[in-house]
């Protein structure tokens, strides 16, 4: 059939079925033949014309119709492969794949050894072998289903698998085929250029799929790689020259220290784009970030602490004022007077003394999550970082606080690096630094709503000015005897009461010592079988028994009655 009319005549005559299956048997075997190209583009036209698809979703359409029927799925890996072969690139197989599961021809059917597969659906199939053209069903996504396809496309971009023109025209076809979304309706009102649209359509993706807060450059290097363009970009966005700013779509998450580095939606923006409930669940995951982890109270394990009598009381006190009804009364009584409503607690004492378990425990009672400081990540090698870093663990705290139905507590765990007393004599940038940092810790007790728990060891190395702003201060102490004997009455209790009371008597540990010990009786009995001796546990005491004449230094302050 040399002449074209003659072949396009026979085609148009061939059933769906027969034209798919003759256009597959000569991608594979016609490679040498003459005049081969010619017939591939004339099968493509009519089977194009026939299922009303654009050739390059004919060709992918074709793989997985063929794949399906042998295997039930096609895998990505296998159209690839097979899409070298088809005279196109893996760019275009990525569009062609995208608009083909928009229009509902063929579907994702889940992973296959991790891997993505593709299936005709039944009625597209039998639409096909009844020589029918199947009937375009577009593909209605939901926000996640869109910010997944958004972050599929800026994967193949990572990779050069597609430009950025090919990102923002796929964009723009899934915006078109799902008008009643949030993102689709400001999309099109907005009208933004490529490069502002691909931005805050990563922005998109990235705020419902991960983190609502970015880095400036990371996003914009993300999609202009890191070029003269991409500075350009960001030193608009850090300037607020940027038309995003503009229309108030987007605002720096920094303003404070007005550096742009980080950016995110604004409130009218997450609200327009997602509705309030997605938006406190979007802020709630996000708040804590890697300086800022939250504790669950749920994930508290339950433990029962033993206290001297004072601090027992202290303590009973201090859970009291944390429950919801009482707490809630303590807070109103501040604010009616005009003072800060927040309740500044310090801990301290010496170490293994159960102070971080006591907050944890207190936590778990008063059905409070923690939201937990990691000091040593505050100190940066860069100027202005650590002060930075400072104000934002109160801000993610003031937001936690104000989303939560609860008022979580911010714990500083061993805060002696931060609360200790302030450098005097500058000798280095460090001093000047920690004195910074120290200045704003102090500037934001001053006004403080909601709680926060610090603990320390060295209580007598605290700056005098973090002395006044903590409203209770605690000393827990190493177990008295009478204590010890209690502990050790529940945890060893194999021993006589005379054995047990010889121990406690002589050897002052304090609780986290006595845990050890507890430890290696647990140990050696698991080993044995067996429980171990007297003079073996007496032992384990002695070795626990270093620097155990622990001096107390009385910390000023006021004590709960």
């Amino acid at each position: 059939m040399e002449n074209p009319h003659d072949l396009n005549g026979f085609l148009a005559g061939q059933r769906i079925v027969k034209l798919i299956d003759e256009y597959h048997f000569l991608v594979r075997d016609n490679a040498s033949h003459a005049g081969s190209e010619a017939i591939l583009r004339a099968y493509l036209r009519e089977l194009g014309k026939r299922l009303r698809l654009s050739g390059p979703e004919v060709r992918a359409f074709i793989q997985i119709f063929k794949l399906s029927a042998w295997d039930g799925f096609a895998t990505k890996s296998d159209l690839a492969s097979q899409w070298k072969q088809d005279l196109t690139g893996a760019g275009e197989l990525f569009k062609a794949l995208q608009l083909l599961e928009m229009k509902g021809l063929i579907t994702r059917k889940s992973t296959y050894h991790q891997k993505v597969t593709f299936a005709i659906p039944v009625q597209v199939a039998k639409d096909v072998f009844h020589n029918r053209t199947p009937e375009v069903h577009c593909l209605k996504l939901d926000a996640y289903g869109l910010a997944d396809r958004i972050n599929e496309m800026m994967q193949r971009m990572d990779v050069d698998l597609i430009d950025r023109d090919d990102a923002y025209g796929l964009l723009c076809s899934i915006v078109a085929r799902n008008r009643e979304l949030n993102f689709s309706k400001k999309f099109r009102y907005w009208n933004l250029n490529k490069e502002e649209a691909l931005l805050v359509a990563f922005m998109y993706a990235n705020t419902l799929l991960d983190e609502h807060i970015l880095q400036t450059e990371s996003v914009v290097n993300r999609i202009f790689g890191n070029s003269g363009r991409s500075k350009s970009i960001c030193s608009r966005i850090q300037r607020k020259e940027s038309v995003l700013f503009t229309y108030n779509i987007i605002c720096h998450a920094d303003e404070e220290f007005e550096t742009g580095s980080r950016i995110m939606f604004s409130d009218e923006t997450l609200h327009a784009l997602f509705g309030e409930d997605e938006v406190l669940r979007i802020k709630k995951g996000t708040v804590a970030n890697k300086i800022l982890p939250v504790i669950k109270h749920q994930s508290v394990a339950p433990r029962k602490l033993h206290y001297n009598n004072r601090e027992a009381h202290e303590m009973s006190m201090l859970e009291k004022s944390l429950q919801h009804t009482y707490y809630q009364r303590i807070v109103n009584g501040l604010t009616n007077e005009g003072l800060a409503p927040g309740l500044t607690i310090l801990l301290y004492g010496p170490p293994g003394t159960g102070k971080t378990e006591s907050v944890l425990q207190l936590a778990k009672a008063t059905e409070r999550d923690i939201l937990k400081v990691d000091i040593a990540t505050l100190r940066n090698k860069w100027v202005g970082e650590s002060e930075k870093q400072v104000k934002r663990i109160f801000e993610n705290y003031r937001e936690h606080y104000r989303l939560s139905p609860v008022a979580p507590i911010l714990l500083m765990n061993e805060a002696d690096g931060i609360i200790s007393t302030r450098t005097k004599e500058i000798i280095q940038s460090t001093d000047q630094m920690h004195n910074a940092m120290q200045n704003i810790l102090l500037e934001e007790l001053e006004s403080f709503e909601g709680i926060l728990m610090a603990t320390t060891n060295l209580e007598s190395k605290l700056d005098p000015a973090f002395e006044r702003r903590f409203l209770h201060k605690i000393r827990i102490d190493l177990p008295a005897p009478e204590v010890r004997l209690r502990i050790l009455a529940d945890r060893i209790s194999f021993l006589s009461e005379g054995e047990i009371k010889d121990l406690a008597l002589d050897f002052q540990l304090s609780g986290g010592q006595l845990e050890n010990v507890t430890k290696k009786v647990l140990t050696a009995k698991l080993l044995t079988g067996e429980e171990p001796s007297f003079e073996e546990v007496r032992s384990w005491f002695a070795s626990e028994k270093l620097n155990s004449e622990t001096e107390r230094t009385r910390i000023r302050g006021f004590q709960i009655k």
